[in-house]
């Protein structure tokens, strides 16, 4: 065999191994330039969003849209239409109308921590633990040394410490804004003490 023939052989060969390996490589870029759900359908507009993403909108038929999001390098983020609408990135939710293709971005507002405690001396070797929460004032009984909870709690619904227990505690303006603690475990003529609960933050409601 010639060497112009066998050279020729291994051009082909290797035209042909090309075009094997090259054909899904450009199946994939197309596969990243319009997906599966969209194949066929030109895009009508495109939106930048304020999260620095994009959206691309295809028609699909009559009152049918579907949104791709994709990044500024072009990665494709997600897929949006009439059964998965949302799309969470950060702080920020995009949601498509897959009936008029409208697409709309709004920033999600930080949740709020709607809970505050503090801890104060009750006397006797005691620690009282205040807590705040959306239900309302709640307090427990700490031993001071150990930091032990003893098993009694104070809230709305039983605001006053049952007087088996030999000492005085209870909760004064528990459907209140500002509900206070008085307590007395000391005895012996002492004077009770007063201690208002912590506050919450003005964006929890209670």
């Amino acid at each position: 065999m010639s060497r112009r023939r066998t050279a020729l052989r291994v051009t082909l060969a290797t035209a042909a191994l090309a075009g094997a390996v090259l054909a899904p490589v450009s199946a994939a870029f197309a596969a990243d330039a319009a997906p599966a759900s969209a194949s066929g359908h030109a895009p009508i507009t495109e939106k930048r969003l304020p999260d620095g993403n994009k959206a691309i909108i295809y028609p699909m038929s009559a009152h049918n849209f579907t949104a791709v999001i994709v990044s500024p390098r072009n990665a494709e983020l997600a897929v949006l239409g009439a059964k998965y609408p949302v799309y969470r990135h950060g702080s920020w939710v995009i949601k498509l109308n897959a009936r008029t293709g409208q697409i709309t971005a709004d920033r999600v507002k930080p949740v709020p921590n709607c809970q505050v405690t503090k801890e104060t001396g009750a006397g006797a070797g005691t620690m009282a633990l205040l807590k705040t929460d959306l239900n309302g004032p709640h307090a427990a009984f700490l031993d001071g040394d150990t930091h032990k909870r003893f098993t009694v709690w104070l809230d709305r619904k039983h605001p006053v410490l049952p007087k088996r227990y030999g000492f005085m505690a209870k909760i004064v303006g528990a459907n209140t804004k500002h509900p206070k603690l008085v307590f007395n475990f000391e005895g012996g003529g002492h004077p009770s003490a007063t201690v208002t609960f912590p506050a919450l933050p003005a964006s929890c409601h209670r």
